[in-house]
């Protein structure tokens, strides 16, 4: 299995996509990793750079302060503001985590809308080879029919004549389905 996350073109000799690496795209990750493994290891990291930033927030205060004045002891002011600052910081990281996180779903969903478009024009693609198909087949039981009905009409008996009718009953039905298909194809 391989993960990619970054930028796709279309191809031009078949109808798929192809990876397309771009040196100012601002991710670009190919990974064997399946993506819930990939997005649970950013969760964890993001845990433990938490617990780092703020250990180093309220490290730095308390060096701070020890370093200022050693001799009247602990203030809780540096703590404060080391503890208010990195929770600023860490509320712009949310937000701008945040608003990556949008983005990211509103280019998942414009990919999601182009592979319908994709998968759209395959069938379109499919379309004119299933008519002829069926157009191929269409011809052949006519074909088939006509031999049928001229091999009981030439022969004699009750039994061919049962036949007969009975041939003649399906050929109408198949006459029907000629017409039918005959203005599909027209379509």
């Amino acid at each position: 299995m391989l993960y990619v996350l970054g930028q796709a073109r279309e191809r031009q000799d078949v109808v798929a996509a192809e990876i397309a690496h771009d040196k100012n795209a601002p991710i670009f990750l190919i990974s064997t990793q399946t993506e819930k493994q990939v997005t649970s290891g950013y969760g964890r990291w993001f845990w433990v750079l938490l617990v780092l930033g703020l250990i180093c927030a309220i490290g730095g205060a308390v060096g701070k302060d020890l370093l200022a004045s050693s001799d009247r002891g602990l203030s809780w002011q540096p703590f404060v503001e080391a503890s208010l600052g990195f929770l600023a910081m860490l509320t712009i990281c949310w937000v701008w985590t945040v608003y990556n996180s949008l983005i990211n779903l509103h280019h998942r969903l414009e990919q999601g809308w182009s592979q319908v478009d994709v998968q759209l024009k395959r069938r379109h693609d499919l379309i004119p080879s299933l008519v002829t198909a069926v157009a191929g087949y269409r011809d052949y039981e006519s074909e088939t029919q006509k031999t049928h009905l001229g091999a009981a009409g030439s022969g004699g008996g009750d039994a061919a004549g049962r036949g007969w009718s009975r041939l003649q009953r399906y050929s109408a039905d198949v006459t029907g389905y000629n017409r039918a298909l005959s203005g599909l194809e027209s379509q």
